[in-house]
C-alpha cells in the first residue's frame, strides 16, 4: 500500500486543511483551572487480564476501590501498540502517525539519552528525534495557567522529546539503572522500582500540595519480566509449573520456551505471574491514593488512571503475534481507563468508545480551559456527566513495530489493515471478543464501511502530519509513505541476530509441530525442529525497525538426534523484501554449524521458513548484517551538550596516576619516554618515535563518558600512524576494547578477551572516515554504560559494540606514529563514582 501525499488527498482539501492549520491558537481562558490533575499510568497493564475487567484473578483491590468512587470506561483502548506513540498520543492529543513518536532511536534506552535522564539533564536528541514546536505536550499547554508540572517516571521509553518540554521538575527511575535488568532477584528495589517511582511521588505531592499541579506518574510494573515478589505470586495452581519463575535465567527461559511452543500449562503460569505483578502494581497504586488522603488533596484532584498498553501473552499464535505487544489485537489495545475526582459522578460505567488521544481535551473540559486546536482526539466529559452517550463513532490504532498495521472499530465490529500487503482482517467483536474469526467476506457491507473510513483517517493523519516543519523526520509517515528516508535509515539496525528457540520479539513461531532440541548438536546450544509437511508450520524472524538499506542475511541450523527422519534436502526459506520475495530450498545436510548466506537484498522485511520439505526442517538462527552505507549519522557532542561534572584529567605537571604500558603487554617498556607534557599548552604529547605503548589512567571504573581531542604531525619518514583509546582493560594491560583511527581512512574498534580477539569493527574504505587534515584537531567520544560501549569521531557515531565480559576496568591513551599531541582530556561518570583529578 503506497500512499503519495499529493494523490492521497484532493487540492481543495489540502488547502482547506493548511489553512485551518494556520489558525491554530489556545484561544482566551480562564487565568487558572480548579483542578489539580494527577496522571497514573501503570505499564503494560492490559485491561483484558484485570479483575475489574472480568478477569477471574482478584488482583486489582485498590483500582477497584478507585472505579467504585469513579467512572470506569469498559472500551477504552490504546493509540499505539507500545509505550512511545502512546504516551505521545496521551501528551499531546494527536494520533501517533501525526506525533511521529512510533519508532525505537537506535540507542534505545542507552546512550546519551538515558545518562543524561539519570544525571537529571534533558537528553541530547538528535534531530530526526525532535519534534516540531508546534507538537505541544500538557507540561507546556497546563503552565500558562498556574500548573506546577512533574513527570515520575520509570521507562525511558516513555519520554523522548517531551522530556525536553518545560517540566518543573523530572524523575527517572529506570529498570536498569543499577542492575542488569536481564535476571534480577524479584524482591530488588533497584530492578522493582515501584518503591522508589512511589517515594519520589509522595515527596512532591507533600511539596506541592498547597499549589495547582499536573503530574504524571509513570510505574514500570506490571511490565515483564513478570517477576513479582513471591509474596505476590498468589494465582499459582499445582498444575501449571508453580516451580518455574522470572527471577533467573533458567525458568525464565524454560517458561518462555513451552509457551511458545504451545503448552497451556506454561501459558497458564505465565498469565499467573502476570496477574502476580499486576497485584504487586495495585499495591504501590494505593499508596499513592492512601497519600492523596493524608495529604488533604482528595478534595481538589482529579485523578486519571490509564495503561499505555496490554500484553498478548501466546493469545494470536497463527498470526506470529504470540508474546509482548507488537500488534493491534484487543489483548494488546484494551486498556483501563478509570477517571476519579471532585464532581466526577461514583460507581458509573461508560460502554461507549474512547482512546488515549481523548485524554488531553478531556483535561482541558475537566478544567474549563479551551481545548487545544492540536488535538485529534475528543473530550469525554460528556460521557462522565451523562450529556452523551457517544463521542466518538470510530476509535483507532496503530503498530510500526514488526510488521506495520492500522485499526479502526465502531461499536460492534473491528478491522485491521496490514500495510506492507493491504490485507485485512474483519472481526464482529460482540460474538468473537477474542479476534479469531475473519468475517471480511461474510459481511462485505461492514468491511467496506470500515476500509472506508480507514482510509479517510490516513487521509487526515498524511495531511496534518505534511502540515508541521518536521514531517521529513516523522518516521510513521515515512512508513506510511514507504518512501527512503534518513529517520528510517538512522533507526535500522547495523546488525542483529535472532534464535529460533528464544521466541519474543524477533522471533515468532506458529503451527503445533515444533519441538525443541537441546544437547550436543551444532545448533548453537538449542534450536526447533519440525516434521516434513504441507506448510502447516513455520517461524518468522523480523525485527523492530524497518531494514532499510541493502542487509545480508544469513541462516545457521543444525542437526537432529531425536528422530528417525532424514535432514530435509530443500527447506523453504522465504526472504520478504520491500518489492518482492525470493525463496531459497536450503539442503540442511550441509554446512551445518556455521553461518549460511542466503544474499543480499535491499530493504528486507522479514526471513521465514516453512516445513513444505522433503524431511526434517531445523530452525535455528538468522543474522541481519547492513552492509550498504547509512547516510551521515547526526552529529554528537557529550561534552558541549552537558558540560557539568566533567573532571579536567589533562596532566599539567608530571603523569602522577598514569602508567606506560608497552603493547603487546609481556614486552618491556621501551627506556625512551614517549609522553611528555608541555606545560603552558595544556598538551600531552606522544613523540611515537619508539615504538607502540598506552598511557594507562590508573582508576579503575565502571561507566563513564570520555572525551579527548588528539591531532597528528607528518611523520617526515613517510610513515603510517594512529591514535587510539582503550577502556575497560586488565592490570596486565590486556586489551578489552580499543578505538582507534589511522591516516588511512578507516575507523576500528576490537574487542580482546584474554587477549584473544573477539571482534573487529571497521567503517568502510573511505566512506565515513571522519577525520579532519593532519595538523588538525579530532575528538574521541566515548560512552561505557554497563555492556555497551559507544564511539565518537568528531560528532559521529562510528560504532556500538556490545562487550559483556567485563564491565569495569582502565582506560588510556594509545599512540603509534609521530608527534601525536592529546589535550582536553576529560572523564565523566554517573553511577556516583569517586574520580580524583591528576
Amino acid at each position: 500500500m503506497k500512499l503519495s501525499f499529493e494523490n492521497f488527498v484532493g487540492r481543495t482539501f489540502i488547502l482547506a486543511f493548511m489553512a485551518m492549520i494556520g489558525s491554530w491558537s489556545l484561544g482566551q481562558t480562564p487565568a487558572t483551572a480548579p483542578y489539580n490533575i494527577l496522571l497514573l499510568t501503570p505499564d503494560q497493564m492490559g485491561a483484558d487480564f484485570m479483575h475489574l475487567y472480568g478477569y477471574p484473578y482478584a488482583d486489582t483491590p485498590n483500582i477497584d476501590e478507585m472505579a467504585r468512587d469513579g467512572v470506569v470506561f469498559t472500551r477504552a483502548y490504546s493509540a499505539g501498540s507500545w509505550t512511545t506513540p502512546s504516551f505521545g498520543a496521551i501528551l499531546t492529543g494527536m494520533f501517533p502517525t501525526v506525533h511521529g513518536m512510533t519508532l525505537a532511536p537506535p540507542d534505545g534506552c542507552h546512550g546519551p539519552i538515558r545518562a543524561s535522564l539519570l544525571d537529571g539533564k534533558v537528553p541530547p536528541l538528535p534531530e530526526y528525534l525532535v519534534l516540531s514546536p508546534q507538537k505541544l505536550v500538557l507540561s507546556q499547554l497546563l503552565k500558562p495557567y498556574g500548573f506546577a508540572t512533574a513527570a515520575d517516571i520509570a521507562n525511558c521509553w516513555a519520554i523522548w522529546d517531551v522530556a525536553s518540554r518545560n517540566w518543573d521538575d523530572l524523575k527517572l527511575f529506570t529498570v536498569d539503572q543499577f542492575k542488569d535488568p536481564a535476571f534480577p532477584n524479584p524482591t530488588d528495589p533497584h530492578y522493582l522500582p515501584a518503591p522508589r517511582t512511589f517515594a519520589w511521588a509522595q515527596q512532591w505531592l507533600t511539596a506541592h500540595r498547597d499549589q495547582r499541579f499536573f503530574f504524571w506518574l509513570h510505574f514500570i510494573e506490571p511490565h515483564s519480566p513478570y517477576n513479582p515478589p513471591h509474596e505476590y505470586d498468589q494465582f499459582k495452581t499445582p498444575d501449571d509449573y508453580p516451580e518455574l519463575y522470572h527471577d533467573n535465567p533458567r525458568d525464565m527461559h524454560e517458561l518462555n520456551t513451552r509457551a511458545l511452543l504451545g503448552d497451556a500449562r506454561a501459558i497458564a503460569r505465565l498469565r499467573q505471574l502476570y496477574a502476580g505483578k499486576i497485584l504487586y502494581a495495585d499495591h504501590y497504586l494505593g499508596e499513592v491514593f492512601k497519600t492523596l488522603k493524608s495529604l488533604d488533596l482528595m478534595k481538589n484532584t482529579i485523578v486519571i488512571l490509564v495503561s499505555d498498553h496490554g500484553e498478548l501473552m501466546y493469545s494470536h499464535p497463527a498470526d506470529f503475534n504470540t508474546a509482548d505487544h507488537r500488534s493491534v489485537y484487543d489483548k494488546v489495545q484494551h486498556v483501563p481507563l478509570i477517571i476519579w475526582g471532585p464532581d466526577i459522578p461514583r460507581g458509573r460505567r461508560v460502554d461507549a468508545l474512547a482512546a488515549q488521544y481523548d485524554l488531553l481535551p478531556t483535561i482541558f473540559d475537566l478544567e474549563g480551559l479551551t481545548i487545544p486546536k492540536q488535538a485529534d482526539g475528543k473530550s469525554l466529559k460528556p460521557l462522565l456527566d451523562g450529556t452523551a452517550s457517544e463521542v466518538n463513532r470510530y476509535v483507532y490504532g496503530e503498530d510500526m513495530l514488526l510488521e506495520p498495521q492500522y485499526s479502526i472499530r465502531s461499536e460492534r465490529y473491528k478491522l485491521i489493515e496490514t500495510m506492507r500487503t493491504g490485507g485485512i482482517q474483519c472481526f464482529d467483536l460482540l460474538t468473537d471478543p477474542g479476534e479469531t474469526q475473519d468475517i471480511c467476506d461474510a459481511l462485505p457491507g461492514v468491511a467496506a464501511e470500515l476500509k472506508q473510513a480507514l482510509d479517510a483517517h490516513l487521509q487526515y493523519m498524511v495531511s496534518k502530519a505534511h502540515s508541521f516543519s518536521d514531517w521529513e523526520n516523522n518516521q510513521a509517515l515515512a512508513v506510511v509513505e514507504q518512501r527512503d528516508s534518513k529517520p528510517l535509515q538512522y533507526v535500522s539496525p547495523d546488525d542483529i541476530t535472532s534464535n529460533a528457540s528464544a521466541g519474543g520479539v524477533l522471533t515468532q513461531v506458529n503451527g503445533a509441530l515444533w519441538s525443541l532440541t537441546k544437547g550436543p548438536t551444532n545448533c548453537r546450544d538449542e534450536c526447533l525442529w519440525a516434521p516434513p509437511g504441507p506448510d502447516t508450520a513455520r517461524v518468522v524472524w523480523r525485527t523492530d525497525t524497518p531494514l532499510t538499506g541493502d542487509y545480508e542475511i544469513s541462516i545457521w541450523y543444525g542437526s537432529v538426534a531425536q528422530t528417525d527422519w532424514p535432514l530435509a534436502r530443500d527447506a523453504n526459506y522465504v526472504v520478504h523484501y520491500r518489492g518482492g520475495s525470493l525463496a531459497f530450498p536450503v539442503d540442511e545436510n550441509v554446512k551445518q554449524g556455521q553461518w549460511n548466506l542466503l544474499g543480499t537484498f535491499h530493504d528486507p522485511v522479514d526471513l521465514e521458513l516453512t516445513n513444505r520439505a522433503n524431511g526434517i526442517v531445523v530452525a535455528g538462527a538468522a543474522k541481519f548484517t547492513l552492509v550498504s552505507a547509512k547516510p551521515d549519522q547526526p552529529k554528537t557532542n557529550l561534552l558541549a551538550s552537558d558540560p557539568a561534572g566533567w573532571v579536567d584529567l589533562t596532566p599539567r605537571n608530571n603523569l602522577k596516576g598514569w602508567t606506560r604500558v608497552a603493547i603487546p603487554p609481556d614486552k618491556p617498556v621501551d627506556p625512551l619516554v614517549q609522553w611528555k607534557i608541555e606545560k603552558g599548552k595544556g598538551v600531552l604529547l606522544c613523540e611515537g618515535n619508539h615504538g607502540h605503548e598506552w598511557l594507562r589512567y590508573d582508576h579503575e571504573l565502571v561507566n563513564f563518558l570520555l572525551h579527548v581531542e588528539w591531532r597528528f604531525e607528518a611523520d617526515p619518514r613517510g610513515k603510517g600512524y594512529n591514535s587510539g583509546i582503550f577502556v575497560r582493560n586488565d592490570l596486565t594491560g590486556k586489551v578489552w576494547h580499543q578505538a582507534q583511527v589511522g591516516e588511512n581512512p578507516y575507523i576500528f574498534g576490537q574487542t580482546l578477551v584474554h587477549g584473544e580477539i573477539g571482534s573487529m569493527f571497521k567503517t568502510p574504505n573511505p566512506a565515513l572516515n571522519p577525520l579532519h587534515p593532519i595538523g588538525e584537531w579530532n575528538t574521541y567520544e566515548i560512552r561505557c554504560d554497563g555492556p555497551k560501549i559507544t564511539l565518537w569521531v568528531n560528532g559521529d557515531l562510528t560504532g556500538e559494540y556490545d562487550v559483556p565480559e567485563v564491565l569495569k576496568g582502565y582506560w588510556g591513551l594509545e599512540a603509534e606514529g609521530y608527534h601525536i599531541e592529546f589535550r582536553n582530556i576529560k572523564l565523566k561518570t554517573y553511577l556516583n563514582l569517586n574520580i580524583s583529578k591528576c
